[in-house]
């Protein structure tokens, strides 16, 4: 996925990787961007990565997490990460939503 913020329900999304082969440490994780021009976003819509520059990307790999708040400026994104074998990533995402 590209640079994004995540929709306005989500106070908070908890990233917890469960790959731990030799071959899924060949991907990244979840990285987190910070905007070349200020851009903001509330509406967690995707951004183009060229206007974005690479703050930390967070190894996916089992026995880490990673939490993302949903700010403003909490542009974060993932790579596709497909195995030689065809197998995606192993990953459980909590989400912690507002209250409709």
């Amino acid at each position: 996925f590209p640079p994004h913020t995540d929709s306005v329900s989500k106070l908070m999304s908890l990233v917890i990787p469960l790959s731990n082969d030799e071959e899924s440490k060949k991907f990244s994780g979840t990285t987190i961007y910070k905007s070349k021009n200020g851009t903001l976003s509330y509406n967690g819509e995707r951004a183009n990565a060229e206007d974005f520059e690479i703050v930390y990307t967070h190894p996916h790999r089992a026995g880490n997490f990673i939490g993302i708040p949903k700010l403003l400026d909490s542009w974060h994104g993932v790579k596709p990460m497909v195995t030689l074998k065809g197998e995606s990533r192993k990953t459980i995402i909590f989400m912690v939503r507002r209250k409709q």
